[in-house]
């Protein structure tokens, strides 16, 4: 992470989710997510999340972001905890 701005590595998008969700809100929602804005959470679930970023270098959790497209679909973007990789997919697909 270089100042502000959070790693998120590779993007990859399901199936559902590229069939589904314009390429441009998807673009809108990483960008927002690498900026440490995490759409539709709770302020509890932001506010953990940030304590993660700002003060453990291990970077011991998965970031979540949850957006709604333009076309009204609800979406996770959830970046791995190693920041390595970040997953697109509907709210629908996700299972823990």
């Amino acid at each position: 992470m270089e100042g502000n701005i959070i790693n998120i590595g590779e993007v990859n998008i399901s199936s559902l989710a590229k069939e589904l969700i314009n390429k441009k809100d998807i673009e809108i929602a990483t960008n927002r997510i690498i900026h440490r804005d995490f759409g539709n959470l709770c302020d509890m679930e932001c506010e953990i999340q940030l304590i993660d970023v700002n003060y453990n270098d291990r970077k011991s959790m998965k970031l979540f972001g949850i957006y709604k497209s333009s076309n009204n679909h609800e979406f996770y973007v959830i970046v791995s905890e190693d920041r390595k990789n970040t997953n697109v997919l509907l709210c629908d697909e996700y299972e823990n």
